[in-house]
């Protein structure tokens, strides 16, 4: 006996083998420590760890990308810190570490040959060594899974538009958003279906524009869009009553009366209604005044 050390289990409630991997780890950590120590001193040929998991054994004799974050991350550094010692499966009744992870008393510490001296087999050569048959050891389901290559995504669209909302606020310019939308539209859309690559499509960001553009009517004015569904009259003290607002086919709001009877196209004619003071709106004037080259207000608005 040279050393020893022991550390309390998490409160997070873990799996049994997980913990047992936390003590390997716990060994391999002292074992870099000791060697570097003894090394000074002695001349070490081989090195020999014992575990009494034999779940720990077999993730330690296997590819760590089998795994799962939690187990591959430990045994990577486990693999790592001891790659010049070889491990080795002990039992349990034959293990001194129980003797402090179950506790023992003083008196018998004292004279407890398993605590000071190991196993009667230590002694002997390596080839006398306990071995077991790993591969059946790993059947259970809280020894790790094999890591599945397979990719779930879960896309809720009751909560689209709070998602839509979020972003918009992170942007500070409007062709950049539009395109990030349209972006992530794009991938969702290749993990439901076939792979589509390439450049953005013109339609790819016009479906996006419009789906921004209903994201913040929604959120404006969700009431008047309930009764334009339905096909009811405004209140009389709404804000929006002068403005003969309507639903086009894409379910946005466009202004109704003022130009309906020029001669301008119809998307002049009825153009979309934003709220005044909305983040997405200051983006739009943003750009229209970026493209004509940081034009006034009235051709700007034009």
């Amino acid at each position: 006996m040279i050393t020893s050390k022991t550390r309390v289990a998490p409160v997070k409630s873990i799996t049994l083998p997980r913990l047992e991997l936390l003590v390997a780890l716990l060994l391999s950590e002292l074992y870099v420590v000791v060697l570097k120590s003894l090394r000074k001193v002695i001349q070490i040929d081989k090195s020999f760890l014992f575990s009494d998991s034999q779940i720990v054994l077999d993730w330690l004799k296997s590819s760590h990308s089998r795994w799962k974050i939690f187990v591959a991350n430990r045994i990577i550094r486990i693999q790592k810190m001891t790659s010049e010692a070889s491990w080795h499966h002990v039992k349990s009744q034959e293990n001194p570490a129980d003797c402090a992870s179950r506790g023992i008393a003083a008196s018998k510490l004292k004279l407890h040959k398993l605590w000071w001296s190991g196993p009667q087999w230590l002694r002997q050569d390596s080839l006398h060594f306990p071995s077991i048959d790993l591969s059946t050891s790993c059947e259970e389901d809280v020894k790790c899974k094999e890591k599945s290559s397979t990719v779930l995504i879960n896309v809720s669209t009751s909560s689209q538009g709070s998602y839509v909302l979020e972003i918009i606020a992170k942007y500070s310019f409007f062709s950049r958003l539009i395109r990030v939308i349209a972006w992530c539209k794009r991938f969702i859309k290749n993990c439901r279906s076939s792979r589509v690559t390439g450049v953005l499509t013109s339609k790819e960001v016009d479906d996006t524009t419009k789906i921004v553009n209903q994201t913040v009517q929604e959120s404006q004015f969700h009431s008047e869009i309930q009764l334009l569904k339905k096909k009811h009259p405004l209140p009389n003290s709404s804000k929006l009553l002068p403005l003969g607002i309507f639903l086009d086919t894409d379910g946005i709001i466009k202004v109704g009366v003022r130009l309906k009877n020029s001669s301008l196209s119809p998307i002049q004619k009825h153009p979309i209604l934003l709220p005044k003071s909305h983040h997405l709106t200051n983006l739009v004037i943003q750009y229209f005044h970026h493209i004509n080259l940081n034009s006034g207000p009235q051709l700007t608005l034009c």
